[in-house]
């Protein structure tokens, strides 16, 4: 998925005839929290905005997205979880515990849940959005989605320091191992194959694949 985009198109893409009602759009941009019918089905979605703030999740989303989930569980509709956040960006320890309702809100859900990762899928921010481990009943991937516990930086770091402090041009060694670490440890295919994923699609079948999901689900 490419960097910055405007997800509302994806959310308008999957949903019927291209409409979507946004909710709370006025605060907390960098997460839209949406209600689109799927194949006539009434569906809510939650989904990081990657041209606000990158996607990172914040107190504000935070809230902001645990509100719009108590009230799908309230009416029982189902909730559809579009993933694309590098994780967190807390201004202070207040917001972390804050940041922890929208795990909490997904995990408690009693509604269908799906998930697809749309782009950056790392850490902490991954499992508050509804990942395989804390609640998704389907979880899906996109081909160019990059999931993994730690940021390609961050993990390039900390499983590339031999080979860097062996390297004859050492930033160029540390890029390389960002890039490996990127390549290698962060692919959905690695996720599947460690059972994260239940299966990974192509954009063109996203949206049947995802109204499927839900159906196979009606029975929850």
């Amino acid at each position: 998925a490419e960097d910055h985009y405007d997800v509302k198109k994806v959310v308008e893409a999957l949903a019927d005839d291209g409409k979507a009602l946004y909710l709370s759009d006025g605060n907390a941009k960098n997460i839209v929290t949406a209600l689109v019918t799927l194949n006539n089905e009434l569906t809510g979605v939650v989904a990081n905005q990657p041209c606000e703030k990158e996607g990172a999740l914040d107190a504000a989303a935070a809230k902001k997205a645990s509100k719009f989930l108590s009230f799908c569980d309230d009416y029982e509709i189902p909730v559809l979880s579009l993933v694309d956040t590098a994780g967190f960006e807390p201004d202070k320890k207040e917001d972390i515990e804050d940041c922890a309702l929208l795990l909490n809100a997904f995990a408690n859900l009693e509604v269908p849940k799906v998930s697809l990762v749309l782009g950056k899928a790392y850490g902490a921010g991954y499992l508050c959005m509804c990942s395989k481990a804390t609640g998704a009943d389907i979880a899906l991937a996109l081909p160019t989605a990059e999931i993994a516990a730690l940021s390609p930086v961050t993990g390039g770091v900390f499983f590339g320091d031999a080979a860097v402090e062996s390297a004859d041009d050492p930033i160029d060694a540390r890029k390389q191992a960002i890039v490996d670490y990127q390549e290698v440890m962060a692919n959905p295919y690695e996720a599947a194959k460690r059972g994260y994923l239940d299966d990974i699609i192509e954009p063109m079948t996203a949206r049947q694949l995802i109204v499927s999901s839900f159906e196979v689900l009606a029975c929850k």
